[in-house]
């Protein structure tokens, strides 16, 4: 997957790289005004990037999957990794308790209700070690 624009994030197989971002109004100006003032050089290389481990590969696998209309398919999971989801995943079931997704015929996909929470759905499910390395680069 491949983002482009201030803030995008890309994954390349095992890498996952991106340029810096922010959710407040304030970071997010600012690393607009930069992005928007930077030379063609300064798109040479991005500015944050991590190898991925099999759990995050798997736990990236399963973020795409659901945070698009298709959803995760059980059977593309299991063909890449060769685990049921539900095994590797069991706090799916707690976004299905909650109302927040759905399983049905081998495919788990967000709720509405879940859509619009797919900002806090996303990164819950990041690994202890992604969310340490993210918290250090947001610290830059």
């Amino acid at each position: 997957m491949l983002g482009l624009g201030c803030g995008a994030r890309s994954y390349a197989s095992r890498l996952h790289y991106s340029s810096r971002f922010a959710v407040e109004h304030a970071g997010v100006q600012a690393i607009l005004n930069e992005w928007v003032t930077r030379t063609e050089d300064g798109f040479v290389h991005a500015d944050w990037g991590t190898y991925l481990s099999l759990e995050d590969r798997r736990r990236r696998f399963v973020i795409q999957s659901l945070l698009t209309r298709a959803g995760l398919l059980e059977a593309a999971y299991r063909r890449l990794f060769h685990q049921p989801v539900a095994d590797s995943f069991p706090e799916l079931l707690s976004l299905v308790e909650h109302g927040l997704a759905e399983r049905t015929a081998g495919k788990w996909r967000l709720t509405p209700l879940g859509f619009e929470l797919s900002d806090i759905i996303g990164p819950s499910l990041y690994s202890a070690s992604n969310r340490a390395r993210l918290g250090a680069f947001a610290h830059l």
